[in-house]
């Protein structure tokens, strides 16, 4: 490919800052800050080529002639947003968004592509979890008619980012417990309710997501607060053992904000049990956020 017309698409989602208290029997640390910094850390990189999304193409590279993201790009843009071009998403609102992302890209790399999904978004005030769905994506040479339709990708959903403010270690909350209510949503359920509670004198937490129809209740097994790994970054976290419906998984979450105002996470469960939307491993995921 022509890795010259590569470009790495940088959408900051800016925020807002609101005053955010602290609920349930956590105090509060006192510590604040300010909205250009929330608005500094919440960017979605959205890689494209061209300006346009090509996911499940394995043979695209970046500039160091590396895979990208396992072998495909994850997005030509952002909720209301143009790919490549670096935009505040004011207009993003706070909650829980679901957009349509269905377009045809008529000749790349001697290809044309065809596209069907949308994006699922769920923007909370210090953190963003952004999905993507694949209903369909198809590719089909342009050297010759009779050239057969390949598909890249079908009835897929990956939680491809979450990103945020993060608690920095040293304003972690260390007595009294909060609970985190929020949403959770899957790539063909629906969205869900979370629940999560987090003892701080114990480092510990546990939780729920409850009315995604085609995973059922998920238990979210007790975990300790340590670093975790969400994507490229490296925080103040828990992750342990999931559960649903007989099958077994794992999740990861993240603390955001201040003084840990938020959660904001992945469950990856094994199988394709969880309706008909996997990442293209065998496995479900399923994003989640909260505010105590």
């Amino acid at each position: 490919m022509n890795r010259s017309g590569l470009v790495t698409g940088v959408v900051a989602v800016a925020m807002a800052l609101s005053a955010c208290s602290s609920k349930g029997d956590s105090t509060s640390s006192g510590f604040g800050v300010s909205s250009s910094v929330v608005e500094a850390n919440k960017v979605i990189v959205l890689p494209n080529v061209n300006g346009w999304d090509v996911p499940y193409a394995a043979y695209h590279k970046d500039t160091q002639n590396n895979d990208v993201d396992g072998a495909y790009f994850r997005g030509d843009e952002a909720s209301l947003f143009h790919a490549g071009v670096a935009t505040q998403t004011e207009d993003l609102a706070k909650g829980y968004h679901e957009i349509q992302k269905n377009y045809d890209v008529a000749n790349f790399d001697g290809y044309s592509y065809r596209v069907r999904g949308s994006e699922r978004i769920y923007n909370q005030p210090y953190s963003i979890i952004y999905g993507r769905q694949h209903n369909e994506v198809t590719a089909k040479s342009n050297a010759s008619l009779s050239s057969p339709t390949l598909q890249l990708a079908k009835n897929q959903f990956n939680i491809d980012q979450i990103v945020g403010y993060d608690t920095p270690s040293s304003q972690m909350p260390t007595s009294g417990t909060a609970v985190y209510r929020g949403k959770a949503f899957s790539g063909y359920g629906g969205t869900g309710e979370l629940r999560y509670e987090v003892n701080f004198d114990n480092r510990r937490g546990e939780g729920r997501i409850t009315g995604i129809a085609d995973t059922g209740t998920i238990e979210l097994n007790r975990g300790y607060i340590g670093d975790v790994k969400l994507g490229a970054k490296t925080m103040r976290g828990i992750e342990s053992s999931a559960y649903a419906g007989g099958y077994s998984g794992n999740y990861q979450l993240g603390f955001f904000g201040p003084n840990a105002e938020e959660v904001a996470g992945r469950v990856t469960l094994s199988g394709s049990q969880a309706g008909i939307y996997t990442n293209g491993k065998g496995q479900a995921e399923i994003g989640f956020g909260g505010q105590r």
